[in-house]
Parts: C-alpha cells; structure tokens; sequence
C-alpha cells in the first residue's frame, strides 16, 4: 500500500490462487505497527473491526490464578493506539480496499525463476507469466522463495542453518464463549503444553495451543501435521484454566477453525541482493507468543519503503547503484531491531513453559502497571514511520508519549550512584 502511495508502478504477486484465507486466524496489532497503518488511512476502519484488550489473566500449571492486569488497556490512552486482535481475512480486506490499483493484484503467481540484471530483475511464475521491476520484495513466509534465491546466489547458504523448530503450535479461532468477555486475554505458564488466548470484537476468541517439543530439528526436517494432530494436543489442555469461569475445554469445542503447524524461528543471514530483498518472515521468523510478528514486519516495510523511495528521488530511472545501497542500508537498519525482537519473542516463550530462571516469570507476573507501560513504551521508541506520508495526529501523541518515556529513562539513571 505504501509503495503504491508513492510509486505506482507496482505488482503485488501471491502464489495463492485468493487473498481469502483462514491462515493464521488472527493477527496481533500493537502501537508500533498501527501509527504506520495510521499514516496510510487504515486505523478507524481496523479499530471498528477490533476490541482492544483490556485485560489478562494468568495461571499457573495447577490453574492457580497468579495476576490480572489491565496494563495493556492503557495503551490507547497513553500512545493512542491500542493492543487489538483481528482475523486476518478481515485486515487483508481492509488492506486491498484501500489500494489505489487492484489491477496491480496477481494470485496464482508462485514463483519459478529469478533472474538480475545490471538494471532489474525478472521474475517467472509456475504459469508462465514474466514481470521485470527495478526490485523484487519477498514477503513470501518462513518457506521464501526469494529468500531461497538470495542464499543461493551469495553463498550456497540454506535455511537449515539460522531456521530451527523447537515448537509446535494448534492456532485457532472460536466464537463467543461463555466465561470470556471481548477484550479479555488469558496466558498459562505451564510445563510441556501451554495456552495463550486473545478475545476479539464480539467476543470472537483468537487462542494459540503450544507445545514443547524439547528439542530443535532444522525447518527442512519440521513435522507436516495432520488434522489428528490438532486435537491430540488440544486435548492436552482442556482441564486448563483460561479466565476464572472458563476451562480450555469449551474453548475448543467452539471452534470455527483450528490447525497445528511447527513454530519455526530464525533471522536470514542475507536479506539482500543487488535487486532482490526479503521482509516479514521470510526475513525474521519469531513465534508467536512474541506477540511482535506482525507489527514488526510492518515496521520493516516502512523503513524498506523508505530507502527505496531516497534512492528513487536521487534519479527518476534508478541505476544500480542507489537501489543496491537502499537494500543494504534497510537490511543494516532492521538486523539490530530483529535480534531484540527474537531475544524478547524466546524469552516469552521460555517463560510461558516455565523454563526461564523463576525471578524472571516473577518479574514478569508482578510487574506493576506503570514500569510495564514504561517498558512497553520503551519497546515502541524505536519504531519507524513512512518519511514521506503524513504522520496523523494520533501518531504525534505516540511521539509525544515515547519521548517522555525516554526522559523518565534519562533521569532514572541520573539519579543513580
């Protein structure tokens, strides 16, 4: 959207042969990635479709109930954008609905062949078709294509070396369910198998089953799992304790969609060639319990967007060197934020089975409401926004919010010995 904002001549090819998908049921939005999705006039039709999340409980393996915080309900307030859940079929639609050119859409476009030259690159799909741009932009998943392309052509790499599998996840989706209100969330800190859930507007609960499977295999030797297999680990949970009136159980028998896939986690060595590159996933692969997926992809399609449209303004028919620079300066930009985004995502992870050291899970649990908006906000002061699309005035109040944050961060350690 973005691109097609500032450089009309784009084409948005999925392998695909629709945009409707019920894969990966729900997409979390956080601060940092809405004020981008702000800039590009999605906000009030996302937040319609949303509740944000008030509250969330947490339990422990015996169903005790550790804490219920109302922290991440203050994120609206306090940087103007809320924490909210939504399906992802839905924000895809809110997405196409606002480009300026469906035309520019392919489905059914896996791709078969990438070839560079000195001033673009081509591209041949599975059915024949041939697209020659100035860059190609791989934000095709953990599995990328073009990712694969790029490791061939710098170093023979493959994804076996920085792609790993340590866990297994059922994702779902559920409809209403007594026990639970809209904007409610709930996390269990559980040994072997744990839960994770977020409800939605209407009540719609997004939820995440995890398993631990104790060991790491490469992405290449990750499990294909069966239908069977979903429920075999959902019924792993169902005595857990979600909400104090509700059990897993119920949960899961209000399913509208369900299904387990290995949770694979790694950052490419090589983002980057001289006309190709990769964001998202195909770049930097966190679980999901992270929580930053999503946001943290929007993030770097902002700063990729960014140096490509520097390196567009330095000539109107870019030669080869402004393009390769912009590919290396966003790669350079976004390595330091994937590393902290992976720290963060795997010691969540960690935490949630119970394998960190136990004053960290305590911190986590009873952290007061204020030091953990002082982190968040902390977390959100890196964030980007599209240089060359107007930020709205809820994004300023962000800017406002994270700088104030900083200050409190300046004189904390002033005052220190």
């Amino acid at each position: 959207m973005a691109i097609s904002k500032q450089h009309p001549q784009v084409i948005i090819a999925g392998a695909r042969d629709s945009l409707k998908s019920d894969r990966g049921a729900g997409i979390g939005l956080q601060p940092n990635g809405l004020r981008i999705l702000d800039q590009l006039g999605l906000v009030d039709e996302i937040e319609e479709a949303t509740t944000p999340i008030t509250k969330c409980f947490s339990y422990d393996e015996d169903s005790n109930l550790m804490s219920v915080s109302i922290a991440m309900g203050k994120f609206r307030e306090r940087t103007g954008y809320p924490f909210a859940f939504i399906e992802r079929q839905k924000l895809l639609s809110i997405m196409t609905g606002r480009l300026q050119r469906i035309d520019c859409i392919r489905t059914s476009a896996r791709v078969a062949l990438i070839e560079e030259a000195e001033k673009h690159v081509v591209v041949t799909t599975t059915t024949g078709e041939v697209y020659t741009g100035d860059v190609l932009i791989g934000a095709d998943g953990v599995r990328s294509v073009v990712r694969t392309y790029i490791d061939a052509s710098v170093s023979d790499r493959i994804a076996d070396e920085y792609i790993k599998v340590g866990f297994s996840t059922v994702y779902g989706m559920s409809s209403p369910t007594k026990g639970i209100s809209a904007g409610e969330r709930f996390v269990v800190y559980r040994k072997g198998e744990t839960v994770l859930g977020f409800t939605g507007k209407g009540g719609v609960i997004f939820w995440f089953v995890f398993e631990n499977l104790n060991h790491y295999v490469p992405l290449s030797q990750a499990k294909r799992y069966a239908e069977a297999d979903v429920e075999e680990l959902c019924k792993a949970v169902f005595t857990v304790q979600c909400t104090p009136s509700l059990k897993f159980e119920a949960i899961y028998n209000n399913r509208i969609a369900a299904m387990r896939t290995p949770v694979e986690e790694g950052i490419a060595k090589t983002w980057h060639t001289d006309r190709t590159v990769v964001v998202g996933d195909a770049a930097c692969k966190t679980t999901p319990a992270g929580g930053q997926g999503a946001n943290q992809a929007i993030e770097s399609c902002a700063v990729l967007i960014n140096k490509l449209m520097e390196a567009y303004q330095s000539t109107y028919r870019p030669i080869r060197d402004p393009i390769k620079l912009a590919l290396s300066t966003y790669a350079k930009d976004r390595e330091q934020s994937a590393i902290m985004t992976m720290e963060r995502s795997q010691m969540i992870c960690n935490s949630l089975f119970c394998l960190q050291d136990p004053t960290v899970l305590k911190d986590i649990i009873n952290i007061g409401e204020e030091e953990f908006l002082l982190r968040a906000l902390m977390g959100f002061s890196t964030a980007p926004v599209l240089n060359n699309v107007e930020v709205t005035t809820r994004g300023h109040f962000y800017s406002m919010a994270v700088d104030a944050v900083k200050q409190e961060i300046k004189r904390r350690h002033s005052e220190k010995p």
